[in-house]
């Protein structure tokens, strides 16, 4: 089945996709307020003296500014091309972590960005990944890159910021 990206069905399947997608996003987002507003609601009725005030508060704003995949990289939405995203290390101001972006190659795909590679070079919190291919586990510093096999490699020379 060929689809072709200048029909209008194409169009409008896709913007319902966008909507159904954003729908969601905000019903995900409105849960999340509602489960730390009933925290907050239940602290409000306990006694002062049974509540550890500090901790349950705490709680409670974790619950409220909660994000699914807080980690991940959102690519810039005034980018106009292909551009690289990173964060860095608060203390030294090194770029610890980026990934970089380009245009949607997919035509069925409705994100208007795809992830090219990723960049994790975090010293002081080191991790591994499994590479199934070459079985093998790559630690910290390492690419993920879709384009090669296992999807994650060690960072060339020039990589690494």
């Amino acid at each position: 089945m060929c689809v072709d990206p200048g029909h209008e069905a194409y169009y409008t399947c896709r913007s319902n996709t966008h909507f159904g997608l954003n729908v969601a996003s905000i019903v995900a987002g409105g849960y999340g307020l509602v489960r730390g507003g009933i925290q907050l609601v239940k602290l409000a009725r306990m006694p002062r003296q049974v509540v550890n005030l500090p901790s349950v508060v705490q709680q409670a704003a974790q619950t409220l500014t909660k994000k699914v995949g807080r980690h991940r990289f959102v690519p810039d939405p005034r980018a106009t091309g292909a551009h690289t995203t990173f964060r860095r290390d608060p203390l030294t101001q090194r770029v610890t972590h980026y990934e970089t972006f380009r245009p949607q190659t997919n035509a069925f795909n409705p994100n208007p960005w795809e992830s090219m590679k990723r960049y994790d070079g975090n010293l002081y919190h080191p991790h591994e990944h499994y590479n199934k291919v070459t079985q093998q586990y790559i630690a910290t510093p390492h690419i993920h890159d879709s384009f090669i096999l296992g999807e994650i490699r060690k960072p060339e020379l020039w990589e690494m910021p």
